[in-house]
């Protein structure tokens, strides 16, 4: 059980790669791989981004969510 007042951000997932492709790819797999139970957590978020058309183009705003809202589940 998490106490009332704690950070938000429990865990940041990281990846890399020698282009913007295999880093994506490798975030695919991390999240797919990531297990967090007990919390809510946003990774199905973060996984259905990564496979958005806008986001592969590299057409993303700071407003990308606003933009995308059918991303939110």
């Amino acid at each position: 059980e998490m106490p009332g007042c704690f950070d938000s951000l429990l865990a940041k997932l990281l990846t890399w790669g020698h282009n913007r492709e295999d880093a994506v790819r490798r975030m695919r797999t991390a999240l797919d791989e990531t297990v967090i139970t007990g919390v809510e957590h946003l990774i199905p978020l973060h996984r259905r981004i990564m496979d958005e058309e806008d986001f592969i183009a590299r057409d993303i705003t700071i407003r990308y969510i606003e933009e995308h809202p059918d991303l939110l589940g």
